[in-house]
């Protein structure tokens, strides 16, 4: 018998069909796998974006918060070095390790950092400005604003556009409340008006006109620093955002108090801020009193002072049109002092944030 011959299995395609399925199902199970591992990155990458990016929002809502708290008074500045302040985060914001560092003279830097799920968290920085909204002062120790103002000393008191500095006992006494003490501004008008006399504006009385002691001139007409625009903008922005008090403030907490018809202050007393009489109505001290800082008579016939009163910083009179006069009676100083005018910048409420640069320190 002769034996069967051996198949050909060369060109045989038999099974090739599998073969094919089954590279074809590894590439499909490679591209799949492929796709479910990029796609979980992706997420995992936008998750941890937007967790960076929500770390990022709460870094910046906690520098907003303390600005806000500074704006408010509640939040101290560093005399010098870096701070740590104790700040309850409001509810839905997560955001700590606000620090406050004094770099210079009224510039300081400010970091928040804002923290997020998975981790995230961002520190940013910013550093700012800090100055007071008051107009600078530097017209007289009175300046008057408006048509035809006129001013009368009728008592027995000194107009002195000298730089005076405070007392050195806040709550002064009899002599010792009376200037003494030079201060490091040059000399400014013991009187000025933003009219000349041409125009109308006068003044009368004793220590005023023809006694150059009082002022560098005793009598300044037109060309002063201030519109009377400016002042009617500024007792505007604390009427109509509420930003005054009900008591005269002290030397170390200088206060804006606004009465609507005249005041009177009976006894002793001191303040230290701004007082501002919207009517014009009378403003008068009784007995032995001071005043640091800014008053501001809106509208006519002010009569100032009864009794022994010394001003430091000046008066500013806005709205004495024609007609009206601003009189001063009694033994009344009234004296220019920058010390006290400067001293101004700490009513918080006055305070203007002012911010210079900003950098995400995170990604240093």
């Amino acid at each position: 018998m002769k034996q069967k011959k051996a198949e050909k299995k060369i060109g045989n395609e038999k099974g090739i069909v599998l073969v094919v399925a089954l590279l074809l199902i590894a590439v499909l199970v490679l591209l799949g796998s492929t796709a479910i591992m990029t796609t979980t990155t992706d997420m995992k990458i936008a998750g941890n974006y937007r967790e960076g990016v929500k770390a990022l929002y709460d870094s910046e809502a906690g520098l907003h918060y303390a600005i806000g708290l500074l704006k408010a008074g509640t939040l101290t500045l560093p005399a010098s070095g870096t701070t740590t302040p104790t700040i309850t985060v409001p509810s839905g914001f997560s955001f700590s390790n606000i620090t406050l560092t004094n770099i210079s003279s009224s510039r300081y830097r400010l970091s928040a950092k804002g923290n997020a799920a998975n981790g995230a968290g961002k520190t940013v920085e910013t550093i700012f400005t800090m100055a007071s909204s008051v107009p600078p002062v530097t017209d007289g120790a009175v300046a008057m604003y408006g048509n035809n103002p006129t001013f009368s000393n009728g008592g027995s008191g000194d107009i002195r556009g000298t730089d005076w500095n405070v007392p050195a006992n806040f709550n002064c006494t009899g002599s010792s409340c009376r200037p003494s003490t030079a201060g490091p501004a040059t000399a400014v008008a013991g009187v000025y008006s933003a009219e000349t006399a041409a125009q109308g504006a006068s003044v009368s009385g004793s220590g005023i006109v023809g006694n150059s002691a009082y002022g560098s001139p005793n009598w300044r007409q037109g060309g002063g620093t201030n519109a009377e625009q400016t002042w009617l903008n500024f007792v505007n922005n604390i009427v109509n955002n509420n930003l005054a008090v009900a008591t005269q403030g002290t030397r170390t907490a200088p206060t804006i108090n606004v009465v609507t018809s005249g005041q009177t202050f009976n006894g002793n007393s001191h303040g230290a801020g701004i007082l501002i009489v919207l009517d014009g109505g009378a403003c008068r001290w009784t007995g032995t009193a001071t005043f640091e800082g800014l008053i501001i008579l809106v509208g006519g016939n002010s009569t100032f002072s009864a009794g022994t009163f010394n001003l430091y910083g000046s008066v500013i009179t806005i709205g004495h049109d024609s007609g009206k006069t601003f009189n001063t009676t009694g033994n009344t100083g009234l004296n220019f002092s920058s010390q006290a005018l400067a001293n101004l910048a700490n009513i918080g409420s006055l305070q203007t944030v002012r911010l210079t640069s900003w950098k995400d320190t995170s990604l240093e």
